[in-house]
């Protein structure tokens, strides 16, 4: 089979299985298709790339890995998935930070960080007292490596284009921001599934078109 025709059908099979997901996600359906989401996105990444990167193949594997454990209900399951989506984002914030390097160093830089240093003074005070003594901590660290990873995607993008790839890190911290205030908030919030896909395809198609 063609490359080009393979690419589209493994493209159409990842808005299929994330249509789907993202309306079991809301309606409490069966979530038989988000076990296929990261792999299908990796595939795709790979039938596209001209030179692929391992460090964004590996931000897709423990993206995958995150989504197996928390379909899982509970403590553990909810660590473990936490813990692979933060490699992830080291992943992608090894991939941004390298293409920094090749550019001298501007003091504006260090403007588009304050946005998220507000967000992030505020995640402390309504969000991580609410995740209890054992939980405090490790979802603190989260929320500073998901913030740095937006954050040189967005430097990433002054200085070497690629707004999608922002975009798409911005829509992974709302994702993640729903996830905290539904588990420790108790608040029900839809989005959760719709930001995530989107941000992970907007971050891989950037490096694709």
């Amino acid at each position: 089979m063609p490359r080009g025709i393979l690419s589209v059908l493994v493209l159409g099979s990842y808005i299929v299985c994330s249509v789907y997901d993202v309306y079991a996600s809301e309606h409490h359906g069966r979530r038989i298709c988000k076990v296929f989401l990261m792999p299908l996105l990796l595939l795709y990444y790979v039938l596209n790339a001209g030179s692929f990167s391992a460090f964004l193949c590996a931000a897709l594997v423990f993206g995958w890995i995150g989504d197996l454990c928390l379909l899982k209900k509970g403590k553990w399951p909810f660590v473990l998935g936490l813990t692979a989506f933060m490699l992830g984002h080291f992943c992608y914030i090894y991939v941004f930070t390298a293409e920094l390097f090749t550019a001298p160093f501007r003091p504006v830089y260090l403007f588009p960080l304050i946005p998220y240093l507000v967000y992030l003074a505020l995640s402390m005070k309504l969000i991580v007292p609410h995740a209890g003594r054992k939980m405090k901590y490790p979802v603190m660290v989260y929320m500073i490596v998901i913030l740095i990873m937006s954050w040189t995607a967005l430097l990433r993008c002054m200085i070497a284009g690629g707004w999608q790839i922002w975009v798409g890190s911005v829509l992974f911290v709302i994702s993640d921001t729903l996830i905290a205030c539904r588990t420790f908030l108790k608040r029900e919030y839809t989005g959760v599934m719709l930001t995530y896909v989107l941000a992970q395809f907007l971050i891989i198609s950037g490096y694709l078109f």
